[in-house]
């Protein structure tokens, strides 16, 4: 008997690692985009903007980022392979979902096929197989599996913002403690309290 991985971990591996190198090319991308919403702010790209408004608050224009990685993410992930977006897809909730109702109706099938419960244990369910001809045809819903590329996307996107939230260079830590310095200054300010 093996102690290495049963074929959905596997798969889930190779989506772990598509999804990771998606989320890179994501982000690569969006350092190409050199035209700056913040003005003269020191920040050179698109993701250095977004990483400053993950750690920091939301611009103006977080909605165009947003729709920027949304629209990269989704241009990534269809030009993947099928068998990637596949592997990819088996990491969603949609895909758990899906896999604990083919189980589910796995078992109702392993239970109807013997007349007798007593005939078998529960531990014969996982070396059951309802597809035998044992005990019937499946149903076409567990044939094939619902592959959804926009959960795929989701999980790019994920892990784009995962990044940003974390991300630092020179330009993003001079940005925030600048930020932070701005922020002082402003809950410092006597006026301010007078005036709400």
């Amino acid at each position: 008997m093996s102690d290495g991985l049963d074929e959905l971990e596997i798969v889930q591996s190779l989506g772990k690692d598509v999804i990771e190198r998606l989320v890179n090319k994501t982000i690569r991308d969006l350092e190409e985009i050199t035209t700056s919403l913040s003005g003269d702010s020191g920040l050179t790209n698109a993701w250095d903007e977004i990483c400053v408004q993950c750690q920091g608050e939301e611009s103006y224009y977080w909605e165009i980022y947003q729709m920027e990685i949304d629209r990269l993410a989704s241009i990534n992930v269809s030009k993947l392979k099928r068998y990637e977006i596949e592997a990819a897809w088996f990491l969603t909730e949609m895909a758990d979902e899906w896999i604990d109702d083919r189980d589910s109706w796995r078992y109702e099938q392993w239970r109807s096929h013997f007349r007798n419960e007593s005939e078998c244990d529960d531990a014969t369910a996982f070396y059951f197989d309802p597809d035998s001809g044992n005990s019937g045809s499946s149903p076409q819903d567990y044939e094939t599996y619902p592959i959804c590329e926009d959960e795929v996307t989701k999980l790019v996107k994920v892990g784009v913002y995962s990044e940003a939230a974390n991300w630092s260079n020179e330009r993003i830590r001079r940005y925030c403690d600048d930020l932070d310095a701005a922020r002082w200054v402003d809950e410092q300010n006597p006026y301010k309290k007078m005036l709400e």
